[in-house]
């Protein structure tokens, strides 16, 4: 059975009410995002912020995802497809409501 893909998640803006930085954390989505990760959702938490704040974030909001990166600058890929099979949800269609343990799709991608 293949692995299921991971799901990229940014920090500030979609886990925080302020998108650059300095936002307080959505604790609705954090949860969300810890119920996934639970599930085995394989979960890559990101930040423009960089690395180091990304790790601290996680840390003190007790997320413990696949991996913790910096915004990555680049994708390169074999694939010149790759775009189109890349899901690009905004935080509010992707955290939209919904019954605990009773996961949505998001264009095709389970939440």
């Amino acid at each position: 059975m293949p692995k299921e893909r991971p799901i990229y998640i940014d920090i500030d803006g979609t886990l925080t009410d302020a998108p650059g930085g300095g936002g307080e954390p959505l604790l609705d989505r954090l949860d969300h995002v810890r119920q996934m990760i639970a599930r085995g959702v394989p979960v890559v938490v990101w930040s423009g912020n960089g690395e180091d704040y990304a790790e601290f974030f996680c840390a003190k909001h007790q997320l413990k995802p696949h991996a913790i990166l910096g915004k990555p600058t680049m994708c390169v890929d074999d694939n010149p497809r790759i775009s189109p099979s890349m899901v690009i949800a905004s935080p509010e269609e992707f955290f939209r409501e919904q019954e605990i343990g009773a996961p949505q799709e998001v264009q095709g991608v389970e939440a």
